[in-house]
Parts: C-alpha cells; sequence; structure tokens
C-alpha cells in the first residue's frame, strides 16, 4: 500500500505545474473549438458531472457567470438528466464534465440535453470519449487518468487529485472561451484572468511544501474516533465536498461536507467534543461567516481547523489550528489552492491507519463501483428508442 501513498502524493506534487503548462494551451483549444459556433443566442448554462467533475462544475460557477456574462447552474447528472432536463428555458447550453468521458450519468445527461434542443458540450479527455461522442461541441482537455496501468502488477486508482486540478482548468477555461465569442469579456480582460490562474502555480508548490510536513504530523495526533466535519461557501462549498470525498476514496472515513450557513442550522446539533471541524476561509464575502461559525463550534467543543490565507492573522488567534495557504487570490480561483490541504489531509490518515485506498483490496467493492459508475444503463427520452 505503500506504493498508492507515493503516487497520490505524486500527483498532488504534478498539480502546480499542469496549470502552469496546461492553463494556456486549454483556452487556446477551447477558442478553437468554439471558433465556428454562434453563441449569441445562450442565455442560461446548464453544468454537469458527477463526484469531483460536479465538484469541479460547483466551484467555477461563479466564475463562469462573471466570465461569460450568462446565469449559470451546477447541477449532478442525475438530478439534471431525469428532472431538470425536461424544464429546461430555450437557448440554453448543457456542458458535461467527465475525466474518462465514460460516466454513465453525465452521457445520459448530454445526450437527453441535446435531444431536447440545447447546446451541449462535453470537457473530457478523449475524442472517442463515448462523452464527446455525445456532444455537440467535444472541448478536450489534458489530464493523467485516476487508472494507472502498471506493467508488473494490477493497475493503481487513486483518489482524484491532478485530475480534478484538469477539470477545474477545463470549467475555468470554458467560461474564458466563451466569454470571449460572447463578448462578455475582452482580450485584455481574458488575458489578465489567465494570468492570475497561470501564476497561481507558484503559491500552490509552496503551500503543498509547506503543509505536507503539518498535516501529516496532524493526521499522526488525530484520534480515529473523531468526525469530520468540513464548512465551505460560495466556490468552496465544492471544496468542502472534495474534501469529504477524498476521505471517503482514501481510507472511507465518516465525513459530512456542509454549507457555511447551513451548518449553524443542522449539524451544529451534532457538533461537540468528538467533532474535528474544518472551516474553509478564503477572502471575500463569507470570511465575516466564517469567523462567527468557527466561534460557535469552540464554544460547543469542538477542534477547529480553519483552511486559509497565511496572510489573514486573525485566523491564528480564533482556530485551534490553520493550515494556512500560500499567496495571495481571488475568491473564484480559490478552490485551485483550497482543496490542496484536503488532498494532503486524506492521503496522510490512509497512511497512517494503513488503509487501501478506495477499499479496492477488496476485489467486490472494486467490481461494484465501477458498475455502478460506468456500466450503469442510460435511459433514452421517453418516447425514444
Amino acid at each position: 500500500m505503500d506504493y498508492e501513498k507515493q503516487i497520490m502524493l505524486e500527483e498532488i506534487k504534478l498539480q502546480p505545474g499542469f496549470v502552469k503548462q496546461n492553463a494556456g494551451p486549454t483556452l487556446n483549444n477551447l477558442l478553437t473549438a468554439l471558433e465556428s459556433r454562434d453563441l449569441s443566442r445562450i442565455n442560461h448554462i446548464f453544468i454537469t458531472g458527477c463526484g469531483d467533475s460536479y465538484y469541479s462544475a460547483l466551484a467555477n460557477r461563479m466564475s463562469l457567470m462573471e466570465t461569460t456574462g450568462v446565469y449559470v447552474e451546477a447541477i449532478e447528472a442525475l438530478e439534471f438528466s431525469r428532472y431538470v432536463v425536461n424544464h429546461m428555458p430555450a437557448n440554453s447550453a448543457v456542458i458535461g464534465v467527465s475525466n474518462s468521458g465514460t460516466v454513465s450519468r453525465t452521457i445520459e445527461a448530454v445526450a437527453r440535453a441535446r435531444q431536447k434542443g440545447a447546446l451541449t458540450f462535453a470537457i473530457t479527455t478523449k475524442m472517442e470519449a463515448p462523452l464527446a461522442q455525445a456532444a455537440d461541441i467535444p472541448l478536450i482537455v489534458n489530464s493523467p487518468p485516476n487508472i494507472k496501468e502498471r506493467p508488473d502488477g494490477p493497475p493503481v486508482v487513486t483518489p482524484g487529485t491532478v485530475t480534478y486540478v484538469a477539470s477545474l482548468v477545463g470549467v475555468y477555461g470554458v467560461g474564458l472561451a466563451m466569454g470571449l465569442r460572447l463578448g462578455n469579456l475582452n482580450e485584455n480582460a481574458a488575458k489578465v484572468r489567465l494570468a492570475e490562474l497561470e501564476r497561481l502555480s507558484d503559491d500552490m508548490s509552496v503551500t503543498i511544501e509547506s503543509l505536507t510536513p503539518a498535516i501529516h504530523n496532524y493526521a499522526i495526533r488525530l484520534a480515529p474516533h473523531k468526525r469530520v466535519i468540513i464548512l465551505g461557501g460560495g466556490p468552496n462549498f465544492a471544496t468542502a465536498h472534495f474534501g469529504v470525498a477524498k476521505l471517503f476514496e482514501a481510507l472511507r472515513h465518516p465525513a459530512s461536507a456542509v454549507e457555511m450557513e447551513e451548518w449553524a442550522h443542522e449539524e451544529y446539533f451534532v457538533t461537540d467534543q468528538d467533532a474535528e471541524v474544518f472551516v474553509i476561509v478564503p477572502p471575500g464575502n463569507l470570511r465575516d461567516r466564517a469567523f462567527e461559525q468557527m466561534k460557535a463550534a469552540k464554544d460547543m467543543g469542538a477542534t477547529v481547523i480553519a483552511i486559509g490565507s497565511e496572510k489573514d492573522s486573525e485566523l491564528f488567534s480564533v482556530a485551534d489550528a490553520v493550515f494556512a495557504i500560500k499567496g495571495q487570490i481571488s475568491e473564484s480561483l480559490s478552490p485551485f489552492l483550497y482543496c490542496i490541504p484536503f488532498e494532503l489531509f486524506a492521503r496522510s490518515l490512509s497512511q497512517v491507519r494503513n488503509r487501501a485506498f478506495l477499499g479496492f483490496d477488496d476485489g467486490r467493492r472494486r467490481e461494484v463501483n465501477f458498475r455502478q459508475i460506468f456500466n450503469s444503463q442510460i435511459r433514452p427520452l421517453e418516447g425514444r428508442k
């Protein structure tokens, strides 16, 4: 199992280079794909996917609205394909996100939307992938696979890290490309946003380097009975979901993702001395509420861990521990950086507790998982064969 833990750490460390090397080429590829397309009638955008792909959509919802000037909804693929698709507004665009391009529900969502008259896009890694074939406009992005084939043993499946960042880059790039084509962004504004994204790579590298030992030491000290609750809002509600997903995938540790405001209404009542409450506090619109929630969680006896900027000195006087993010970044791009502590935490905790990723040392668990995600029946629209 040490081998898979090393692979995951290597993939976490690949993320800064991936952003620097792929942000510009991804935008250029997307602009080329959209070059001959008339987008002028689009007045509503749905973006959909499952798991990490869905979280990448949710994380970029605000940035997509900023760059395109169009109202955007991020919806999980089953919710979209079986319910919302039947009530889409006219002149909608639908973007399906899947790293593999083989996830049944996302293919179904895009295919059904296309049949209902929406302009459909697919963000995936291969032109021959079923998702790309289902869409009007395939948007191909570069990304390594989660499943790594080995000549000397069974494939290694790691919790998605660099693949998640690749999806974030792809979705953010779609927003820039569509914003340019729709006339909501001029070339200079797009260049400024792209440069900000590319500059992130240095902050990502320093953040990974500085947090790796601190988070590993925290994982060693964490008592096994502790419940994990992760609070996030705005773009980082997605990061909270992503953090929980990594704990599930890396070692099947119970955890819950909670919207920043909703914690006070629900999970507050199960927050006590047995809870580790992570609060994601980027600079921006939810900072003041995050401080109120941290104080309340501490009042209930919970241990509070803040994920926030190293420059936010107030965090260190309120939280029990701070996993500090390096550099300065806009809130709309913060998911690129704020996912890192949760990747490192899940990886270290899995190593400390000697748990196999995804529980795939049990062949039955792996077989059922793949059946549920990749081999689920795709339902056609009613009245169509």
